[in-house]
């Protein structure tokens, strides 16, 4: 069907050291990880303190609980709907036909490579998604989303390559500029499209929400939360706008993990560490107790 051709320069050592090179520089970012946590940061996120806590982190091993089968159903239906709101149907099929323009590209040129790695990607994303039991699980089919716009810009310049040829051989004076023009239109009104459905710049009901409990609670009171969904406004509030900082908040799930329960250790500092957390830390599981 096609064939794959390995360019025999890729193994020469200089090319091998330079890829190697490219591929480390691109993992630089990691090492910011270990000096911030070092800083006392606010929010320790995974206490990045060992060389064991840091592959912990980078690896998401805390997460590794959450690959269900059972979810790949559900995550289906939030992928056709999330892709459906990225994407209107016009642009889902300008995307279509740029991938069979690609493909025939590919077939012409007998080099399948490009296409190849895209596909396997676009793969990889998506078992690895949906199998992923988490609320937001839209934000993990970004890097189809990505390629999908890929396949898009594929049709954009093939369409311009034709409209350039028919004013060679016809006279199509500005018909490029007005392709584009179109093209611009579809995208802007996307944008406005997106930007209506996510415009909550008026929705101040979280702040109020938490504004009223921070107002019926005492000083000495503790409010337990359940994950950051429910406690990022209080903690903005409290480390950002510097109010009601004499109340302290606790994270159900803090009481969790070895590292999150240092988070309440600075909160309530009588409390001593608890040998069955590091227990159930160690097989990877949540504390119930």
């Amino acid at each position: 069907w096609f064939k794959i051709r390995l360019n025999k320069d890729v193994l020469k050592l200089k090319v091998v050291f330079i890829c190697l090179g490219l591929f480390f520089l691109g993992l630089l970012p990691y090492a910011y990880l270990p000096i911030r946590s070092s800083m006392n940061p606010v929010w320790n996120w995974g206490d990045i303190s060992t060389l064991k806590d840091f592959y912990w982190h980078i690896s998401g091993k805390e997460y590794k609980m959450l690959f269900q089968t059972s979810e790949i159903l559900t995550n289906i239906k939030e992928f056709i709907f999330s892709f459906k709101s990225e994407f209107n149907f016009m642009i889902i099929m300008l995307i279509l036909i740029g991938f069979y323009l690609k493909y025939n590209q590919s077939k012409q040129k007998q080099d399948f490579k490009m296409l190849i790695l895209l596909i396997i990607t676009v793969i990889t994303n998506l078992i690895y998604s949906l199998n992923y039991q988490i609320g937001d699980i839209s934000n993990y089919f970004l890097i189809t989303y990505l390629i999908s716009s890929v396949f898009f810009s594929v049709f954009i310049s093939n369409f311009k390559n034709i409209l350039q040829n028919l004013e060679l051989k016809r006279g199509f004076s500005k018909s490029v500029y007005c392709f584009y023009l179109l093209i611009l239109g579809i995208l802007l009104g996307l944008l406005c499209q997106n930007y209506i459905i996510n415009d909550y710049k008026d929705d101040y009901s979280a702040l109020y929400y938490w504004s009223n409990i921070f107002e019926s609670v005492n000083k000495a009171d503790i409010i337990i939360g359940k994950g950051t969904h429910d406690l990022f406004i209080p903690l903005y509030i409290q480390n950002v706008e510097k109010k009601y900082q004499n109340i302290i908040i606790i994270n159900f799930y803090d009481f969790t993990k070895p590292w999150r329960f240092k988070e309440v250790q600075k909160e309530l500092p009588l409390i001593k560490n608890d040998l069955r957390i590091i227990k159930r830390y160690n097989n990877s599981k949540e504390v119930e107790e």
